[in-house]
């Protein structure tokens, strides 16, 4: 039985976790990274979780893609905005 930050379902210190609920850690080596890069980037951009979630590695890397277009786009549409309110003053 594996102890760590994922035990087996069956230890006494199992705690059910994202990587347990969606089996990432039966993923290979790139796959896992991928898996973990799109939690940190819907976590860290505010995206969430939700009803629907991307279910492969494909989905997950387009996910990320978007993610980072999405807030890329925001911030130079955030930064359009400031120079049009700085000007107009």
């Amino acid at each position: 039985p594996a102890v760590g930050p994922c035990p087996d379902a069956d230890h006494p210190k199992y705690l059910p976790n994202w990587i347990r609920d969606l089996n990432v850690d039966q993923f290979d080596l790139v796959s896992k990274y991928i898996a973990s890069f799109h939690f940190i980037t819907a976590t860290m951009m505010a995206v969430g979780y939700g009803d629907i979630w991307a279910k492969n590695t494909e989905e997950r890397l387009f996910c990320i893609v978007l993610q980072l277009f999405g807030a890329t786009a925001f911030g130079f549409i955030l930064s359009s905005v400031t120079s049009l309110l700085e000007s107009a003053n």
